[in-house]
C-alpha cells in the first residue's frame, strides 16, 4: 500500500512539473515573439504669457522714513507701469520689507568688539503677468530709466509660459505613439512579419526646452521658462505581439 501511495505522489509530481514547464515555455515563447520600439513626439511653439518681476529699495535713518520713501517710489513705479499700458489687474505687489542694518566695530588690533546701528533699509517687489509679451519686454528693459527720478530699481529677466500645455501634451502623446508604431511596423515588415496586438505602452517624461538645443533633457523632465520660443517633446515605448 505504501508503494502504491509513493507511485501516486510521484505521478502527481511529474504531472505538476510538466504543467509548470509548459507554462514557462508558453510564456517564453510569447515574449520571444514581440517587438518593441521607442517613438518621439516633438512640437515647437511660442509662449503666450510673460511673467516679469522687479524690486526697488531705499535706505533711511528711521523706520518711518524708510516706509515713506518706499511708498514714494511705489507711486513712481505704479505711474510708470500705468503710463506704459500695464493694468492694475496684471500687477501683484509684495509686502514691504523693512529691516535695521548694523555696522561691525573692531578695536585697533582688529578684533571684533560689537556693532552699532547703521541705517534702515526697505524694499518692495512686484510681479507683472501679461499676455502682451512685446509690451512687457520693452518695459522690463527700460524701467532702469526711473533712476533719473532717484528710484533704485532692479529688473529680473522675464519668464515665459504657455497656457495651453495640456493640449500640447495630448498632441505629443499621439505623435510619439504613432512614431513608435511606425518603427515597429517597419522592423516587422522588413523581417517578413506583421504586427499583432499591442502588449504594453510606457510614457516618458515631458520635456520643455529651448528649440536651439542649448537646454539638456532632465531625468525628471525639463521645464524651460527663460526662452520665448520653446520645444516640447515626449517619448513612448511600445511592445507589440508579432504575427
Amino acid at each position: 500500500m505504501k508503494d502504491l501511495w509513493k507511485m501516486v505522489i510521484l505521478g502527481l509530481s511529474i504531472i505538476v512539473s510538466v504543467w509548470i514547464l509548459s507554462l514557462a515555455l508558453t510564456y517564453r515563447s510569447r515574449n520571444s515573439h514581440t517587438i518593441q520600439a521607442t517613438g518621439l513626439g516633438e512640437i515647437e511653439f511660442t509662449s503666450d504669457q510673460i511673467v516679469w518681476s522687479g524690486t526697488f529699495s531705499v535706505q533711511a535713518n528711521t523706520r518711518i522714513d524708510a516706509y515713506n520713501s518706499i511708498e514714494r517710489d511705489k507711486e513712481i513705479v505704479k505711474k510708470y507701469l500705468a503710463d506704459n499700458g500695464v493694468k492694475d489687474s496684471e500687477i501683484i505687489w509684495k509686502f514691504t520689507d523693512v529691516e535695521a542694518n548694523f555696522r561691525s566695530l573692531y578695536n585697533n588690533e582688529g578684533n571684533y568688539i560689537g556693532s552699532t546701528f547703521s541705517h534702515y533699509s526697505a524694499s518692495q517687489s512686484f510681479t507683472v503677468t501679461s499676455t502682451e509679451i512685446d509690451k512687457v519686454e520693452e518695459i522690463s528693459r527700460s524701467i532702469s530709466s526711473l533712476a533719473k527720478q532717484n528710484v533704485n530699481i532692479s529688473s529680473d529677466s522675464p519668464d515665459y509660459y504657455y497656457t495651453h500645455l495640456s493640449e500640447i501634451k495630448q498632441q505629443l502623446i499621439e505623435l510619439a505613439s504613432a512614431d513608435a508604431k511606425r518603427r515597429c511596423k517597419a522592423i516587422a515588415d522588413n523581417a517578413g512579419g506583421g504586427l499583432g496586438q499591442l502588449q504594453s505602452a510606457n510614457l516618458g517624461v515631458f520635456q520643455i526646452t529651448d528649440p536651439t538645443g542649448s537646454d539638456e533633457y532632465s531625468y525628471g523632465g525639463a521645464f524651460n521658462t527663460w526662452s520665448r520660443d520653446k520645444k516640447a517633446s515626449i517619448t513612448v515605448r511600445v511592445v507589440f505581439q508579432l504575427k
